[in-house]
């Protein structure tokens, strides 16, 4: 597709007397929008074309690239070639109306669809000259009306056939379902539709982007009473006798330094070098072939600012072998072939069941497992044999872990201690049964017991009864919870 060419075959009328001709890079202008389809995924959406191409091609166009684009409608610093009787032909290349095909020049498989939105009018694409009235001298020029008629358009794109080899590989892929990411330099254009008027300071807040969207250069240009206009060429720019212009992101400026320009004594110089160096940097080259002179500059003047050279944030990252383990598992978890902005919880969760085992447990999380991670540190250390040098609280620590976990004695001992301790409390109706009288227990009796064997917190216990999460079809006793307060 990157290969691709639009075909435009049209006629331009001009009826009032004037005389009208096609605007440099006329073809583009006949759209309001165009936008690039790839599995019916959106990819590339260029909102007016014909000024957004306009600026790129100036920007990074060599005089060779011009002279190829003649065919295009491209052919500065000449006008489109427009026949006698008002007939022109344009081949117009998709990467000269679309960034992505100038950065992913691969052959793409799936459907793939381009949509053109027409131009609300074609005022933009022709420059009308009106002829004076000679015979009524001091009378008004003539209005003229332009209109352009498109008699065909056509999409020519290169059709690959791959070999047996190369098929196969293609088809695991597409068996696989795997997500492809398809970076390329994004234009984006944002229009101020008017400068505060009287002011000789204009600050423009323009967008909030995230770090992978960040900007890398701003191009900045004015223009006055020019679009929709047919008696103007909306190829030109004004200088606006800028004197100087700065880009506040987050908190640097770029340029650091105000530049001082005058456009009325020529004093540009600053301007038309950031426009030669952004060719240099675009193509990574080291050779300037800027397709706009220094004289050309001022009557198409482009205020291009860098700031691909800012401070990045600084990324730490975790190799530890905990770190590492983590993020092993975690990427267990995620399900790739799915694309996170169709459905993120698949994305992030889809292999969660593939790589868990239930352990016969109703309800499983991720932090179940870090739950069970932390029990098993902590096990590892209580078990460790009691050191002279490790703190009291430790080794008393690892006394109650050894005498609670000897299940031998537990087991040998049985309930007789619980038994004899509920005794002494007054009992539990639960096993005493019938043995149970509800007028003789004194719950203020049995606090003041519980003081007196050393049970200084919360003596109210809520207990629970709730249906099995194994199995449905029974009821167990939930754990008991101290109520505080």
């Amino acid at each position: 597709m990157f290969e691709g060419i639009i075909t435009i075959k049209g006629k331009l009328k001009v009826t009032g007397g004037g005389t009208g001709t096609l605007t440099h890079n006329a073809g583009a202008y006949l759209s309001d929008s165009c936008t690039y389809e790839l599995c019916n995924k959106e990819l590339d959406t260029v909102r007016y074309p014909g000024i957004t191409s306009t600026v790129r091609g100036y920007l990074c166009y060599t005089p060779e690239d011009s002279r190829h684009l003649a065919i295009a409608g491209w052919n500065y610093p000449n006008a489109p070639i427009l026949n006698t009787d008002g007939t022109f032909s344009m081949n117009i290349p998709l990467k000269h109306l679309f960034s992505i095909f100038n950065d992913h020049q691969v052959a793409t498989w799936g459907k793939q669809s381009i949509r053109l939105v027409r131009a609300r009018n074609d005022a933009n694409s022709v420059k009308v000259v009106e002829r004076a009235n000679t015979a009524l001298p001091g009378s008004p020029q003539t209005q003229s009306i332009a209109k352009i008629t498109i008699e065909s358009i056509n999409l020519k794109v290169p059709h690959l056939t791959p070999n047996d080899d190369i098929k196969l590989q293609l088809l695991t892929r597409i068996k696989a379902d795997e997500s492809m990411m398809i970076p390329f330099r994004r234009w984006e254009l944002h229009e101020l539709p008017a400068l505060t008027q009287g002011s000789t300071i204009e600050i423009w807040s323009v967008k909030t982007c995230s770090a992978l969207d960040s900007p890398r250069y701003v191009i900045v240009f004015f223009q006055t009473k020019k679009a929709d206009n047919l008696h103007e060429d909306v190829t030109l720019f004004d200088n606006a006798n800028i004197k100087s212009i700065r880009l506040a992101l987050n908190s640097d400026y770029y340029p650091q330094e105000r530049m001082l320009l005058d456009f009325s004594r020529d004093q540009y110089a600053d301007a038309h070098f950031n426009y030669t160096e952004f060719n240099k940097s675009y193509h990574n080259c080291q050779e300037k072939r800027s397709l706009v002179n220094f004289a050309e500059f001022k009557s198409r003047p482009m205020f291009v600012i860098d700031c691909s050279r800012r401070h990045l944030v600084k990324i730490e990252v975790c190799t530890s072998v905990p770190c590492v383990r983590t993020a092993t598992d975690l990427l267990k978890l995620i399900d790739t072939k799915v694309d996170p902005c169709e459905d993120f919880y698949r994305f992030a969760c889809g292999s969660f069941l593939q790589h868990t085992d239930l352990d016969n447990r109703g309800f499983i999380s991720v932090q179940n497992f870090i739950e069970d991670e932390i029990h098993s540190e902590i096990r590892n250390i209580l078990e460790q044999p009691i050191r002279q040098e490790s703190p009291k609280s430790l080794d008393t620590a690892k006394k109650f872990y050894r005498a609670c976990m000897n299940e031998s004695a537990i087991d040998a001992a049985g309930l007789k201690k619980i038994k004899e301790i509920l005794e002494r409390i007054g009992g539990w109706p639960t096993l005493l049964e019938n043995n149970w009288q509800e007028d003789d227990f004194d719950w203020l009796a049995v606090v003041h017991k519980l003081r007196e064997m050393g049970v200084n917190f919360g003596v109210f216990y809520l207990v629970s009864v709730y249906r099995d999460e194994i199995d449905e079809s029974r009821y167990v006793l939930g754990d008991f919870e101290i109520v505080q307060n």
